[in-house]
């Protein structure tokens, strides 16, 4: 070591020993020899402070104060989505505050609007992609339904095309908020009128009622109607029937999709044909 190296050595020593002691603990520096052939940075390396015996010690540092926060390597877009789709699931449309959301999102207040223009637009956005699935299954579904079918086992083939599409769902993790938020839609007590069910989809249902309709020729449109209509009520709330969850005390969450599937569309079909044949 030079002469200047082992001077500014002896100087950050007597520095430290200083600053150390001004603190209030008693120092016993025989614990922080160094060795006068090191480098100076070893200093450094010595200067982990056991306050516990109040002496200057080689120990390992502390630990951190807290665990870094963990950066999410998915979009803010993303996260705005999967928690509104939980919210809305929840407590439906009305009751849901972007808010909350955004809070549960970790994203800021504001991306919400930036993303979504509104509350509506983020519903819209939550269960397009499932509506316009269940749109496309359906519709096949009738296209494929036997021409030959009459009576009875034709109006038990559209029900099974409207109901099956939708109750499958249950099946899919990654659709079960989306069966929640319609179910809860039954219920709600008013909607923005840009998120009520949009032409598409009706324009659908009458495709179903007027195959209805031809299977139940005597039938009055309006009763056709109305029991199309009853379909699709106990079609959204099987899967979460909280009157059935209180008597058999147990989950309406279908384990087998078919077997609730099959019990729903001979029930429909029952119903439809009684009340309008």
């Amino acid at each position: 070591m030079s002469p200047v190296d082992g001077g500014r050595f002896a100087q950050s020593r007597r520095a430290v020993a200083v600053a150390i002691t001004h603190s209030g603990y008693a120092i016993d520096l025989n614990n922080c020899f160094i060795r006068e052939q090191e480098h100076s940075r070893e200093l450094e390396k010595a200067l982990a402070v056991n306050y516990s015996f109040g002496t200057l010690s080689r120990t390992t540092p502390a630990p951190m104060r807290s665990k870094p926060k963990l950066i999410s390597t998915t979009s803010t877009r993303d996260r705005i989505l999967a928690q509104a789709a939980k919210h809305f699931a929840q407590r439906g449309f009305n009751a849901t505050s972007l808010r909350e959301i955004t809070r549960d999102a970790d994203a800021n207040p504001a991306s919400v609007h930036y993303y979504f223009s509104s509350k509506a637009e983020l519903y819209l956005e939550v269960i397009a992609g499932f509506r316009e699935l269940l749109s496309k299954q359906r519709n096949d579904a009738l296209l494929a339904i036997n021409p030959k079918l009459r009576g009875t086992r034709r109006i038990r083939a559209v029900i099974h095309a409207y109901i099956a599409p939708h109750v499958r769902l249950c099946a899919d993790p990654a659709a079960a908020n989306y069966v929640r938020i319609v179910a809860r839609a039954t219920s709600e007590t008013s909607y923005p009128v840009e998120i009520q069910i949009p032409s598409t989809i009706n324009t659908l249902r009458d495709e179903f009622m007027r195959a209805l309709k031809e299977a139940l020729p005597s039938a009055s449109e309006e009763r056709i109607r109305k029991a199309f209509t009853f379909t699709v009520d106990l079609m959204l709330l099987a899967p979460v029937d909280t009157v059935y969850e209180s008597l058999a005390g147990k989950t309406a969450w279908p384990d087998d999709p078919e077997t609730l599937i099959e019990y729903l569309v001979e029930f429909c079909t029952a119903g439809i044909v009684a009340t309008c044949s």
